[in-house]
C-alpha cells in the first residue's frame, strides 16, 4: 500500500492534467483546484526542509566545523526573516520582507554573480582554444557577439552579425535542446503513469 498508493495518485494526476490541458472544458473544473493544491503541497514540504537546514547547521556548530560561522549566519537569517514574514509582516510580501529580499538578498545575489563572471571567462579561455573545428568555430561567433555588444554592430545577415548569431543558429540549437527536454518530460511522465517509475516513493 505504500508504493501503489502514491504510484495510483501519481498516475491518477498526470491523467488529468494531460486531459485538462487539451480540453478547456476539464481546465475550468479541475486546474484551478489542482495548482492551489500543488501550492499547498509546496507549503508542507517547506517545513520538512525547514526542519532538515536546522538539523544540519545545528550538527556543524556542536561539532564546530570550520565552516560553522556560515552556519550560524544562515541560522540566523532563517530565523530573522521567519520573524519577520511571520509575526511583523503576517506575510511574506510585507515591506519588512521585502526590505530584506531588496537590501540583503539581491547584493549577495548580485555578489554572487559577480564572482560568477570570473569563473566564465576562465571556462571560456580553456573552452575557445581553437585545437578543433567545432571550437574554432566557437571561438569566432563568440568574438563577433561580444565585440557586436561591447564596442558595434557587425555588419552581416539582416540587422547585424551578432544579431543573426543569437536568433539563427543559436536559436536553433535552442529549440532542439527544448525538444530534447519535452521528450524527456514526456517519456518520465508515462513511467510514472504506467508505475515504471518508483523513486519517488523510495524504490527503485
Amino acid at each position: 500500500m505504500r508504493v501503489r498508493i502514491p504510484l495510483a495518485l501519481a498516475s491518477a494526476m498526470v491523467v488529468l492534467m494531460v486531459l485538462a490541458f487539451f480540453s478547456p472544458k476539464l481546465a475550468g473544473y479541475y486546474g484551478t483546484p489542482v495548482n492551489r493544491g500543488l501550492f499547498i503541497f509546496m507549503a508542507f514540504a517547506a517545513v520538512p526542509a525547514i526542519v532538515s537546514l536546522l538539523r544540519l547547521h545545528a550538527k556543524r556548530i556542536q561539532r564546530r566545523h570550520p565552516d560553522s560561522i556560515y552556519s550560524a549566519i544562515a541560522l540566523v537569517a532563517l530565523a530573522v526573516t521567519l520573524f519577520c514574514g511571520l509575526i511583523i509582516d503576517r506575510k511574506f510580501n510585507g515591506p519588512s520582507f521585502a526590505w530584506i529580499v531588496k537590501f540583503t538578498f539581491e547584493p549577495l545575489q548580485q555578489a554572487v554573480f559577480a564572482f560568477l563572471a570570473f569563473f566564465i571567462v576562465s571556462a571560456a579561455y580553456r573552452a575557445f582554444r581553437a585545437r578543433t573545428l567545432e571550437a574554432t568555430l566557437l571561438l569566432i561567433a563568440a568574438v563577433i557577439v561580444l565585440t557586436g555588444n561591447a564596442i558595434l554592430p557587425l555588419p552581416g545577415p539582416g540587422a547585424s552579425a551578432e544579431l543573426w548569431l543569437l536568433a539563427v543558429p543559436s536559436m536553433a540549437v535552442q529549440r532542439g535542446i527544448i525538444l530534447g527536454v519535452a521528450l524527456g518530460i514526456i517519456a518520465q511522465s508515462v513511467r510514472i503513469l504506467l508505475g515504471l517509475e518508483r523513486g519517488f516513493v523510495g524504490r527503485g
